[in-house]
C-alpha cells in the first residue's frame, strides 16, 4: 500500500502482503520511475513492515515504482504506479 506523505515522500506498507516470509523480520525496498527498476532510484532496508521513502522527484510530478523483498526472498511485483500528476 502506498500513500502520500509529502512532495517527495511515500508511505509504503506490506504487511502479510510477502505470503513467502510471513514470518521475517528484515526486508529490502526499491523504488524507480521505471517499471523494470533501471535505472534504480533508491533503496532501503528496514526491520518493520512499513516505511517512508524519499523520492528522487517531487511524486507529484512524476511516476514512482515500489517493490519490496525479505532478505534473501524474491521481489514482490512492482506497485501499481503511483501517479497524481496530470498526463
Amino acid at each position: 500500500m502506498l500513500t502520500f506523505i509529502g512532495k517527495t515522500r511515500i508511505g509504503v506498507a506490506w504487511d502479510g502482503l510477502l505470503a513467502e516470509s510471513p514470518e521475517a523480520t528484515s526486508f529490502t525496498v526499491e523504488w524507480s520511475g521505471v517499471e523494470g527498476f533501471r535505472p534504480l532510484d533508491g533503496r532501503a532496508t528496514s526491520a518493520n513492515a512499513s516505511m517512508v521513502i524519499d523520492t528522487v522527484s517531487s511524486v507529484i510530478q512524476t511516476v514512482t515504482y515500489v517493490r519490496v523483498r525479505s532478505t534473501g526472498g524474491q521481489w514482490s511485483l512492482p506497485s501499481a504506479a503511483w501517479i497524481t500528476a496530470d498526463r
